[in-house]
């Protein structure tokens, strides 16, 4: 069965006609559709039957939708529906994107300062909408930003995947999401959240520094095969300098 569920041909919620599959993950999939009625592509994610079966799975992919649906900024992936297939697994529907994810772009070395700078800002740019909404992602890395080209032929980036995000409404209090669990990506978490302690916006901005040490210069500013020592060097060592693994680097970017 194609993509554990989905096969081209299918018709999900009477209206979208299921192409291909565009990409797997550890939970689910996302596939490309076409609106029978009005011809517009989409993406359509779709957990896996086995993540479906989990309560606390299941409530992350609807707390993803909600939040994310509240942001309109053009460098959030925009959500316009979510429902249910016939099976009881939910899915949600997604502005389509062609392009990639920047970790695929760093497996061939740093960007250039200005590349780097121009990303950088656009995740801001989101980042300062979802702040103001009393949101806060928890799990920026490179893997969640994804870069797409805009309407006006402008490389564009998203910011992806609010499954583990923090709302000050409530939709990220679920235990869950609780904001002293240890949830996120390692090497891109800040100390409070290592420790799992209370995490807000500068979580984030963290977060964001990290990928944009990672993007300058193509390495974390802590590195160990160990992750607890990696985890401990992110709490008790003050980070290393740019210029410490790219010396043409302008001091000025600390």
């Amino acid at each position: 069965m194609y993509a554990r569920g989905i096969e081209p041909g299918d018709i999900i919620a009477d209206r979208y006609l299921v192409e291909r599959l565009v990409a797997r993950g550890g939970m689910g999939y996302v596939v490309a559709a076409t609106h029978i009625g009005f011809g517009d592509r989409v993406a359509i994610k779709v957990l896996f039957p086995e993540a479906a079966s989990q309560p606390e799975l299941v409530q992350r992919f609807l707390l993803e939708g909600r939040v994310a649906r509240k942001i309109t900024s053009p460098h959030v992936v925009q959500i316009t529906d979510m429902g249910t297939l016939h099976s009881g697994t939910p899915y949600m529907i997604m502005e389509y994107l062609e392009g990639t994810d920047l970790a695929k772009i760093l497996q061939h070395g740093p960007l250039a300062v200005d590349q780097a700078t121009q990303y950088v800002l656009q995740v801001s740019e989101a980042l300062a909408e979802a702040h103001s909404l009393g949101i806060v992602h928890r799990d920026l890395k490179p893997a969640n930003l994804f870069l797409t080209t805009g309407a006006d032929g402008e490389p564009l980036i998203k910011v992806l995947d609010f499954g583990i995000a923090k709302s000050a409404s409530g939709a990220g209090s679920h235990s869950l999401t609780d904001t002293h669990s240890v949830m996120g990506s390692g090497p891109y978490m800040p100390p409070e959240q290592v420790l799992s302690e209370t995490v807000d916006a500068r979580a984030d901005i963290y977060s964001l520094g990290v990928v944009t040490f990672r993007a300058l210069t193509g390495h974390l500013p802590f590195e160990s095969p160990k992750d607890l020592d990696m985890l401990a060097q992110q709490v008790l060592v003050k980070a290393p300098p740019l210029t410490w693994f790219v010396e043409s680097l302008d001091p000025l970017l600390e």
